[in-house]
């Protein structure tokens, strides 16, 4: 994949990529953003599977942060709980 055909990429699917990232996780969008478009240039799909594959990698970027925050506050409430306990 090219410069142009990245920027071309960006331009048009950096805005859907941080909108849906945003109503998922609010201030983690950016971050999203930049891994999804990292990983672009790193693995570089044939270009009639960008679209779908940029689509994909957001969701399951998404979801992931989203059961890492879940573990986290898991963590801390079992904490909490066995301070509490004793």
């Amino acid at each position: 994949m090219n410069s142009a055909e990245l920027t071309d990429l960006y331009r048009s699917h950096a805005p859907l990529v941080h909108a849906r990232a945003r109503r998922l996780l609010g201030s983690e969008a950016d971050d999203v953003v930049q891994e999804v478009f990292l990983r672009l240039v790193r693995r570089a799909p044939p270009a009639d599977h960008a679209e779908q594959w940029i689509n994909s990698i957001t969701t399951h970027l998404c979801l992931d942060r989203l059961r890492r925050q879940r573990l986290r506050s898991d963590a801390w409430q079992v904490e909490l709980s066995a301070h509490l306990d004793v």
